[in-house]
């Protein structure tokens, strides 16, 4: 089965709605769990007029980012929506408690999309912000710099380079086996 350039680009179009729709699921969660949970438990307790403002702002922006990619799907908007998207969840992954809260696997996922959609340097650029915002998040802002969380975000940063080689290596290995 030959697929010509133009319906490639309407694969990842589609990517990109999707995963738009993925992101205004889970920022409807996120915001319903913090309505719920009111003593902190899920989501954190650390600063709650920041939690509040921080999740209404990612359902906002989510919002926006699902009508765009329905409209006018574009690859600058998308990376620019990951950039944005790996902030707000840096920022829930802090008031969580850190690396060991589930909003680094979103941020994962976040890093894996990004490279599938803008593949290149826009994929890499995204692994790195996502590293500095885990290092900013988890060291800089609390002034919290032990061996241990130092070691695990190192390995998380590593973590996210590595997602993003593998990511992009594979979608250029299915590209070129579809472009036979």
């Amino acid at each position: 089965m030959l697929y010509q350039s133009h319906e490639l680009a309407v694969r990842g179009n589609r990517l990109l709605k999707f995963y738009a729709i993925y992101s205004l699921i889970v920022s409807i969660i996120v915001v319903t769990i913090s309505f719920v949970d009111t003593d902190g438990r899920i989501l954190g307790n650390h600063m709650p007029s920041l939690r509040l403002f921080v999740t209404i702002s990612y359902l906002v922006v989510a919002a926006m980012f699902a009508t765009i990619s329905q409209f006018n799907p574009n690859v600058q908007h998308a990376t620019a929506y990951f950039f944005v998207e790996t902030a707000i969840l840096a920022t829930f992954m802090m008031g969580a408690g850190g690396l060991a809260s589930g909003f680094s696997s979103l941020i994962l996922f976040s890093v894996v999309i990004a490279n599938l959609l803008a593949p290149g340097v826009l994929g890499y650029g995204v692994a790195a912000w996502v590293s500095l915002a885990v290092l900013v998040t988890v060291h800089y802002l609390p002034d919290r710099y032990d061996g241990t969380t130092m070691f695990a975000s190192g390995f998380y940063g590593g973590l996210c380079f590595l997602l993003a080689a593998l990511t992009q290596a594979l979608s250029n290995r299915l590209n070129s086996a579809l472009e036979l």
